[in-house]
């Protein structure tokens, strides 16, 4: 029946390696929570990052579109200023054509 029980001397052996076990436990975890800490931090500033970026995009998306409809209006003002300019050339080559025909007219004695 003596063999059944545990020495005081195993038992303190024992108690003093599970309090070692304990420790290096707690370390471990206090390591993995420091470690969490970081990653969860981390996960933020990529969260705010990635909001960032889709906030830049949708401002380049209509930057891009005010761009596009300035391009237009562009195209559409350089083609009117286009047609102005060929309508005064008329003029003036008609108004040349008739001078030049009236000058001839009077040196050859039209009236």
């Amino acid at each position: 029946m003596a063999d059944e029980y545990v020495s005081k001397e195993s038992c303190q052996y024992l108690c003093e390696d599970l309090r070692k076990a304990d420790a290096h436990q707690n370390e471990i975890i206090s390591r993995i929570e420091e470690r969490q800490d970081k990653f969860e931090v981390q996960l933020r500033d990529l969260t705010d990052l990635i909001i960032s970026v889709k906030e830049l995009a949708l401002k380049v998306n209509n930057v891009s579109d005010v761009v596009s409809e300035q391009n237009i209006r562009l195209k559409s003002l350089e083609a009117r200023d286009g047609e102005k300019y060929r309508d005064i050339w008329k003029i003036v080559v008609t108004a040349l054509v008739g001078i030049g025909l009236g000058a001839l007219a009077v040196l050859i004695g039209v009236n």
